[in-house]
């Protein structure tokens, strides 16, 4: 069955004494459900699909973003919600993110300048593109 999102969203370390502490959000998978209303064609749908993401700068470096972003991506986006593509936008200057969606295939598209307003600062963005069909041609 394809489904619109991803039941799990929070990155947590287990410590030693068994108490565990929030270290990052891969929020959701989101998709788009709206190809197969205009083709009919539900189980063959191309989504196009977002991973917003945050882990704690503590926790930087460590590989953990890149394995959450593979795990939701091909045990879930993939078999669940039939992800075949996402673009990704990363704000400028955040290379980590960019390593971490490069790491997993994505091929970066091109940067748009000065394109969004977070809190009355105005960002450039960095595009990647991800595909299933690329990444099975390896």
């Amino acid at each position: 069955k394809i489904v619109d999102g991803c039941p799990v969203s929070l990155i947590r370390e287990v410590l030693d004494d068994g108490t565990d502490i929030l270290v990052g959000h891969a929020w959701e998978l989101e998709g788009s459900g709206h190809w197969e209303e205009r083709s009919g064609k539900a189980d063959e749908r191309p989504r196009e699909s977002g991973f917003p993401d945050h882990l704690a700068p503590s926790h930087h470096g460590r590989g953990i973003m890149t394995d959450a972003v593979h795990t939701m991506l091909h045990k879930w986006g993939i078999p669940r919600m039939a992800v075949r593509r996402m673009v990704i936008e990363v704000l400028a200057g955040n290379q980590g993110s960019v390593r971490v969606f490069e790491k997993n295939g994505s091929k970066f598209r091109r940067n748009y300048d000065d394109v969004l307003n977070v809190r009355g600062k105005i960002w450039s963005v960095h595009v990647l593109d991800w595909s299933l069909e690329e990444e099975e041609s390896k």
